[in-house]
């Protein structure tokens, strides 16, 4: 076994150990040593292949500060496999109504709509915005006001589209959330 396989070891091994223990900081202190360690320009399979379980593991999804290890990936982002992205995607689509940390939500409307930023993230979005419920929801807009911004053309009209439905919404949280960021799309104008 070389280093870098050892290393990788440590690294899954702490990041389960610190979520079966609930412990935010150890997992923060995960991401923070493999990021300031790993020191190859691909982002490991079986590094990616713990992160798509974890998105399915419940108590991971309920973890405050699970956050942490999906804020990684954005800071990985350039170093993701096409097939890592795609997987990425399917698994978030799926965690993200089960998710408890507020963070963890933002987090994951960012990756959709700042990293992705295309029509797939859009679907992933829009059917987030009709399926999930509650808090879930008023992260929607922002994800959305990203494709708008910086998508594909047709991506970025069918983004904006939706943020003015959603400033319609019955609940007062989306619709203020989705308000605001049509505010800052037209002051960016």
């Amino acid at each position: 076994m070389n280093a870098s396989d050892h290393f990788l070891e440590e690294i899954v091994a702490s990041v389960r150990t610190a979520v079966d223990n609930n412990d935010a900081a150890d997992l923060e202190s995960c991401t923070l040593r493999y990021l300031t360690e790993w020191e190859y320009d691909e982002f490991p399979d079986q590094l990616m292949s713990l992160v798509i379980s974890l998105l399915s593991n419940e108590r991971f999804l309920h973890m405050e500060g699970s956050w942490h290890l999906l804020h990684m990936l954005e800071t990985e982002w350039d170093c993701l496999t096409e097939s890592q992205k795609s997987s990425l995607l399917r698994a978030i689509h799926s965690a993200f109504p089960r998710l408890r940390d507020w963070l963890a939500c933002f987090v994951v409307a960012e990756l959709l709509g700042m990293y992705f930023c295309d029509a797939s993230a859009l679907s992933v979005l829009v059917d987030l915005g009709k399926t999930s419920k509650g808090m879930h929801r008023t992260y929607i807009p922002s994800g959305l006001k990203y494709i708008a911004e910086s998508g594909p053309p047709s991506a970025a009209v069918a983004a904006l589209a939706e943020l003015r439905l959603l400033s319609r919404d019955p609940d007062c949280d989306v619709r203020r959330e989705a308000t605001e960021c049509l505010r800052r799309l037209r002051q960016a104008n």
